[in-house]
């Protein structure tokens, strides 16, 4: 059973140490807007971090794309504008603490995982696009990596999040569902007086795996206990991505929790809708969780 603190009642979001990996001063200032909404009631620190290199993070893990032209020029420039906002944020937030901070070069995310475990992170933030289009540190591919690599939840986001608080979240069941995972959307839950959506995506004219039924019924069960009534549904269908996109659109789904799959079918298919920013699911946030968590 989850224990999230001794007295259930008190249980909350309690992130402490957070990171903002960013390009640039758009992608850095709204994560981390979105970052001080999520810090716990203790005094949290806020870490943004830009790479020492020249090059943006998008280049050097995928030097055949070009870096969009906001993007910090050098080192040097990311420390400059990123202790501006430092400041601006300082004077504005009561609640937390930031700091200015390289991440190591590397070539692949060894470098921000190591960041990572050093300074005791508990929570990543991503800007996932900007006007609509993917920025440097943004590929979906690197919050799928730092999540499996360092099994911290990763939250991809997109610039026009903080114009629509969160109020439906949706949980996917799969074969296995792990009680960090129900933890999570409960905390963020009860953070923002959002309903929870439990779905269960079946495929045609198949009986549900008793693996998959157990665990819907166990996510039930917990949310209960806890005094969520969560709202359910089964799908049954040949595509589960675009069954589950289509339900969140449904929802009006502002938090997806995903498994941090090296396969991309849904995440590919929902950031591609996260483009659109007429689509429904436009301000959609993703928190990508290891599965063995």
């Amino acid at each position: 059973m989850i224990r999230f603190t001794e007295q259930k009642e008190k249980s909350m979001l309690a992130f402490k140490n957070i990171l903002v990996p960013a390009d640039t001063m758009s992608d850095a200032e709204i994560a981390a807007k979105k970052a001080i909404e999520l810090c716990g009631p203790d005094r949290a620190t806020i870490h943004l971090a830009y790479s020492e290199h020249h090059k943006t993070i998008l280049e050097r893990f995928f030097p055949w794309k070009t870096a969009e032209p906001a993007s910090f020029a050098d080192a040097k420039d990311a420390f400059r504008q990123l202790s501006d906002l430092k400041e601006k944020l300082n004077a504005d937030t009561g609640g937390a603490d930031f700091v200015v901070e390289q991440i190591p070069d590397k070539t692949d995310t060894t470098g921000m995982a190591g960041y990572i475990s050093t300074h005791g992170i508990d929570l990543v933030v991503i800007n996932k696009y900007e006007n609509g289009q993917a920025t440097a540190v943004n590929d979906k591919t690197i919050a799928v990596e730092l999540a499996n690599e360092t099994t911290i939840p990763v939250l991809t986001i997109t610039s026009d999040c903080l114009n629509h608080p969160v109020k439906s979240i949706l949980l996917p069941v799969d074969d296995v569902l792990t009680h960090e995972k129900i933890k999570l959307a409960l905390l963020f839950a009860r953070h923002y007086h959002a309903q929870i959506h439990l779905v269960a995506l079946l495929h045609n004219n198949e009986p549900a795996p008793k693996a998959k039924t157990d665990a819907f019924y166990m996510a039930y069960k917990i949310l209960a206990e806890y005094g969520h009534s969560p709202h359910y549904k089964i799908l049954q269908g040949t595509d589960p991505a675009d069954m589950l996109l289509r339900h969140a659109a449904q929802v009006k789904a502002d938090l997806i929790l995903v498994n941090a799959e090296k396969k991309p079918s849904f995440l590919s298919q929902v950031q591609k809708k996260m483009t659109d920013l007429l689509h429904p699911l436009a301000s959609l946030h993703i928190l990508s969780l290891k599965l063995s968590i």
